[in-house]
């Protein structure tokens, strides 16, 4: 009984040291959550501000609806931004969460896409290391296509069919999975065309910010 109690407290020990270090990680690095990657992954893909959505009494009430998830957990809606990728007719709305000790944690980012009959729909939401990962991802494709069809690989295009890890896009879909372990976050994305995956990368994620523990 001894040894087994012994074996308990030092894997309570190990586990607060675990966690004692990804909270202190976690002070480190939230303080410029990378610099804002919402305001990167907007740059990237040549989005531009776009408050009109919020005059569209049927785009608020569609936000409301789908956004409450978000809102009841503590995110918050920064100053009603918004921004909007023409060609696509794509808009994306920032959100921020907030803890008084560490800063912001995590930003999620909401898409809607406005179809050709005006209707707006609601397209996806990802997360901060969700948006991370296509921030890299776009700088590695561009690379081997023009930026706008590398934008049509990995943005969100609204269907009536979605996965938890997959999303459709406008040439096919993406697969992303975000692991965790003591050493910090994880992403690994796929980019599919119609056929076959043409793009595959791990990314070590340099904000460890959420403490799922």
């Amino acid at each position: 009984m001894k040894r087994r109690a012994f074996i308990g407290n030092t894997l309570s020990v190990l586990s607060l040291t675990v966690l004692e270090y990804q909270i202190a990680g976690a002070q480190q690095l939230s303080s410029g959550l990378n610099k804002n990657v919402t305001e990167r992954f907007v740059e990237k893909f040549d989005f531009e501000l776009f408050k009109d959505c919020w005059s569209d009494d049927s785009f608020k009430k569609l936000y409301e609806e789908t956004s409450g998830s978000f809102l009841k957990s503590n995110y918050q809606l920064p100053d009603k931004s918004a921004f909007l990728l023409t060609r696509f007719n794509l808009v994306v709305i920032p959100l921020e969460l907030k803890v008084p000790s560490l800063g912001c944690i995590d930003r999620g980012l909401l898409f809607y896409e406005q179809l050709p009959n005006a209707e707006w729909k609601y397209v996806k939401s990802i997360n901060a290391y969700e948006a991370e990962t296509l921030v890299r991802a776009v700088d590695a494709i561009t690379s081997q296509l023009p930026q706008q069809q590398a934008a049509a690989c990995l943005l969100p295009h609204y269907s009536n069919e979605q996965k938890p890890r997959s999303y459709t896009t406008r040439t096919g879909h993406v697969d992303m999975k975000i692991t965790m372990d003591a050493s910090g976050m994880a992403s690994n994305i796929q980019v599919w065309d119609r056929q076959e995956a043409f793009f595959q990368q791990t990314y070590d994620l340099s904000h460890g910010l959420e403490l799922a523990v």
